[in-house]
């Protein structure tokens, strides 16, 4: 049985009866009680029990309380006991316990899997209580930015920021797992004596270049024979990125390679997402080994990114930033920049400092042209060698091979395509308004249909409902104020339910319904005929010139471009729909 010892603490718990009376349970909080509970219907019981008429309806899903008989007056009594099956009740109501007849049981198809056995011990003395109006503050404060850089504790430390980490567990559980990395160690000295004498000095550089700025040091022999702390080795292996001018090879570090079912990422937090979202930027040896020691955090280790992000933000309240001081002021936290990549080609008036003369630069899985300020994309094909429906040595027939070289000449044509980096004109005037179009799938975050027969005015709702949340996330991500918000549906079914209660629908339309008016304003919303929605592109294969600079999926409808007065967008959809109807028919 495998042992964990973890540190915990008491929480009050409130919990009301049926006739509105308090119970205060103190409960000790472990990570999973037992596995989740199916769902079972208990009216076959009730029938045996001859209690039909209570209803009952046995909960499934997480057990997220469990009471013991250190509250033995909250323990059900008997009521009723017909073979081996009771009916009881306390001050919660009803439950049934124990077993209905082998074929009923059958029927049920039920087990318990897996079960969780824990053992509370500690001192009275210790105790810090939690009531339940401190629980969730302090949850809030934990995932928060400045909650966890005080459990990191970045602090700094000669152009250092000098940080713990945020252990879920005592670290004392891991194994010691020298000969396992000391093996790794071995099969990776193999393959690199196989590449070359070049291509091994490349990873020996990486190397050193560690040992040099003080990412890593030797340990010695008195403090491998003097410490007596928990030891836990890192494996390594390169990562080659040839497009890369600043490190076409790097190292990294295994925090994920376990040792008896223990790894270091599984005993640390991962802490909260604090790295900027990507969508929004883009809106905006032979000898024996030796043993060192990492002074610096590993890009492996699960909360790597948020201690790095955190360190980043200190230093740049260390001093107020400015541009021409951008490097000084993360030397102060350890941070050294390889080279500035600027867009445009008029340096005259910026520094030369360590620029990049390539005209393209890999940014965010994007290749950005510097000088003409344009995101592309570069395509590569996989090849898979799986064997596909025919024969091995059978010709692909000519319709199919027609078919993909037409898709290959096409997916190439896809790298002519680019999209300005900066989204506001030159000759912009006053704030900018914010338009969405919607549809059964969505124009620039789309989903597929799912599987599973799903209506059109439920697809179209969907699509509403991801409006929604890109508008929230546009608002959030962006410096911008809008001088107005439109959604634009062209479901007239959609537009009416987002006028109406969503108690008056279904669940599955009441949820969706309610979402969009919480994150939306009722007028924000418009209709406009299939033909003017440009979202309807991403529901059918378009080819790749119709979605180059001056197409209607970047440039948006040509009406845009006339008076507001002039767009064919409307609320009052039954009306209008009518007349545009009417129109459409002359």
């Amino acid at each position: 049985m495998n042992q964990e010892i973890l540190s915990s603490k008491i929480y009050k718990v409130p919990l009301m009866d049926t006739e509105g009376n308090i119970w205060e349970i103190e409960a000790c909080g472990i990570m999973e009680i037992t596995s989740e509970v199916p769902k079972i219907d208990v009216s076959k019981m009730l029938e045996i029990l001859e209690a039909s008429e209570l209803k009952i309806c046995r909960p499934w899903g997480k057990i997220e309380l469990l009471i013991g008989t250190d509250y033995a007056g909250l323990m059900p009594v008997v009521l009723k006991t017909v073979g081996n099956l009771q009916l009881m009740k306390n001050a919660f109501g009803y439950c049934i316990r124990g077993l209905p007849s082998t074929e009923l049981m059958l029927k049920l198809n039920c087990a318990m899997i897996r079960i969780n056995h824990s053992n509370c011990s500690y001192r009275v003395e210790e105790i810090d209580i939690i009531p339940l109006k401190g629980i969730g503050k302090q949850i809030e404060e934990f995932l928060s930015v400045e909650g966890l850089g005080v459990q990191c504790s970045p602090t700094p430390v000669e152009k250092c920021f000098k940080v713990t980490y945020p252990f879920t567990v005592n670290p004392k559980n891991l194994p010691n797992n020298y000969f396992v990395a000391k093996a790794r160690l071995q099969s990776l000295e193999r393959r690199l004596k196989l590449n070359g004498a070049e291509y091994t000095g490349k990873y020996c550089d990486q190397i050193n270049d560690m040992i040099n700025r003080d990412v890593a040091r030797k340990l010695t022999r008195e403090e491998l024979e003097t410490y007596k702390g928990p030891a836990f080795y890192f494996p390594h292996y390169e990562d080659i990125k040839p497009e890369s001018e600043s490190t076409p090879l790097r190292i990294v570090f295994n925090s994920s390679a376990s040792y008896t079912g223990i790894s270091l990422n599984d005993c640390l937090a991962k802490g909260p997402d604090i790295l900027t979202n990507m969508m929004g930027i883009l809106l905006r040896f032979h000898l024996p080994p030796e043993e060192y020691v990492l002074t610096r955090v590993a890009f492996g280790d699960k909360p790597s990114s948020v201690i790095a992000i955190l360190a980043l933000q200190r230093a740049a309240r260390l001093i107020p930033l400015f541009m021409n001081q951008t490097e000084e002021i993360l030397d102060k936290g350890g941070f050294k920049i390889k080279h500035w990549i600027i867009s445009g080609d008029d340096f005259q008036d910026v520094e030369r400092k360590r620029l990049n003369n390539s005209d393209q630069e890999k940014v965010l899985g994007l290749i950005w042209n510097s000088a003409a300020d344009y995101f592309s994309f570069k395509i590569k094909l996989n090849f898979s060698r799986k064997r596909i429906k025919i024969g091995w040595d059978d010709p692909v027939s000519q319709p199919e091979r027609e078919q993909w070289k037409v898709y290959f000449k096409e997916m190439y044509e896809v790298e002519r395509i680019h999209f300005p980096r900066c989204i506001r004109p030159t000759d912009a005037i006053g704030d900018p308004g914010l338009i969405i179009f919607s549809d059964a799938i969505l124009a620039a975050k789309n989903k597929l249909a799912p599987s599973k027969h799903m209506s059109i005015p439920r697809l179209q709702l969907w699509g509403a409902v991801m409006a929604c949340r890109l508008k929230e996330f546009i608002e959030k991500e962006m410096s911008f104020q809008f001088e107005f918000v439109k959604l634009v549906t062209d479901s007239s079914i959609v537009r009416s339910q987002i006028t109406n209660d969503s108690l008056r629908f279904n669940t599955f339309v009441a949820g969706r319904i309610s979402e969009i008016q919480s994150k939306s304003k009722v007028d924000e919303w418009y209709w406009t005929a299939s033909e003017h929605n440009p979202a309807d592109i991403t529901t059918r294969p378009v080819k790749p010139e119709c979605l180059d600079v001056e197409s209607v999926w970047q440039k948006g409808p040509k009406y845009l471009s006339f008076s507001v007065n002039e767009w064919p967008l409307v609320k009052n959809v039954v009306w209008k729909f009518q007349i545009w109807h009417a129109e459409r028919l002359r």
